[in-house]
């Protein structure tokens, strides 16, 4: 599996992500032309780990999106390492 880091915030009960694709993460995306319009879906979304994975899951499937080793839901894991 792939690293995903993903620095973000919280600002009352939206996240927002801050550069997911910009720091050090170690998995692959394709098409790699999805990453920033990925990023910016991610921005602004409910502070909770079901919301964030059905978003990615969306994402992967309206773009068919591909990436190996990574699942939708290891976005979430590592917003919410509880998931």
């Amino acid at each position: 599996m792939g690293r995903i880091d993903c620095p973000c915030f919280l600002d009352g009960e939206q996240l927002f992500i801050k550069n997911i694709f910009k720091t050090p993460s170690d998995f692959f995306f394709y098409p790699v032309e999805s990453l920033p319009d990925f990023e910016h879906a991610l921005n602004g979304v409910s502070s909770d780990e079901q919301n964030v994975t059905a978003l990615v899951e969306r994402f992967y499937a309206e773009r068919s999106i591909e990436s190996p080793g990574v699942q939708p839901v290891d976005f979430a894991k590592t917003l919410f390492p509880t998931v």
